[in-house]
Formats: structure tokens, sequence, C-alpha cells
């Protein structure tokens, strides 16, 4: 009946928008990596460690195993561009680089750059600062006061972060020269 239809249609509309919303990680095809911003709110401890524990599947049900996601490093300002066009109006989001080991002295904090010092920046003008002396900001947060601009800031306010996905490596296949090679050692073995 008509009724039904309008109620199962109804159901139906209501748990498509009530339901939370998750987009897929975003290629970003420059270096092969995969972004996603992901909505929840923690402390910039927390947000490195649980981006740590995502993983994504490059190629679905392929062969390849799923890789550990980290919190995002932003090497270059392609890089940065790149995340101020999918997530510039997202809000505040952490980013892996501290200064906590040694003060003034920013480094990465996970990814391929884990302990790497920073070679790209993209601070706020008068960034970063220590809150103007007044307590130390050792960990860093992407689009404050302006679309990907950096601040320094206490790591324990909590923010959303990007999860960032590196390909895994390719797997090795032997080339058919060296098929034929190893036949022909095993043919001289036998």
């Amino acid at each position: 009946s008509d009724e039904m239809r309008n109620l199962v249609g109804g159901v139906l509309f209501f748990a498509l928008c009530a339901s939370p919303a998750h987009a897929a990680p975003i290629l970003w095809s420059d270096n092969g990596h995969y972004y996603d911003f992901i909505t929840e709110s923690r402390t910039w401890a927390q947000a490195l460690t649980r981006a740590g524990e995502l993983t994504f599947d490059f190629d679905g049900a392929g062969g390849q195993p799923a890789v550990s996601g980290y919190l995002v490093t932003i090497t270059s300002a392609n890089e940065q561009a790149f995340l101020n066009q999918h997530f510039g109006n997202s809000g505040l989001y952490w980013i892996a680089a501290g200064d906590g080991a040694v003060e003034g002295t920013w480094r990465w904090n996970a990814g391929p750059e884990n302990g790497r010092l920073l070679t790209y920046t993209n601070w706020k003008c008068g960034e970063p600062n220590n809150a103007l002396g007044f307590f130390e900001e050792d960990q860093a947060v992407a689009n404050y006061f302006g679309v990907g601009l950096w601040n320094d800031w206490a790591g324990f306010p909590p923010a959303n972060f990007v999860a960032e996905y590196s390909p895994p490596p390719p797997v090795a296949t032997p080339e058919p020269a060296t098929l034929g090679l190893l036949a022909a050692g095993l043919a001289g073995i036998a």
C-alpha cells in the first residue's frame, strides 16, 4: 500500500540521514598516500596513538595486507595545498609535529618521517610562540585561524586529526630471466 511505502521510505531516509557518514580515505596521486579526516575529538597523544591503530587496505581484497595509519606528516607546500582543498574547512586537526624532546626543535613524531626535523612548515604568523611565553606548547595543530595554518598548542585540548597511509612496499616478483636461471641451476643440481 502507499502508506506502507511511505513508512518504509521515511524510515530508510531517517536511517541514512541519522547514521554517521565516514568517507573513505582520499588519494593524493603526487605521493600515492591516502588521507582520512577523523572526527574523533582527542588529545594530541591520543590522536597519535589512535592514528597508528587505524588500517587501510590499498587493494581491497587483493593480495596486499592492510597498512597501519599514522598522524599526518606534511612535508611540502603541495601536500599542504591538497589537505587544504579537502580538509581546510573541517576545523582544527592535529598533525604529527612536536618539539617536546628539545624545545624549539620541531620533529615529526610518526610515519616514515618519524624523528626527522621539519623541512617544510606552515606556521601562522607569530607561531610557534609557546603561548607568548606563558606555558609550553609542544604539539602542532593545523587550520588555526586560517585554512591550513599551523600553531604550536598544548597537547591536551581535544581536536580531530588526519590519518595518513603510505602505500605498502611493492611485492618483489622475479623477472623471467631470473626464473630461467633458477630452472637451469636446479636442473644442473639434479
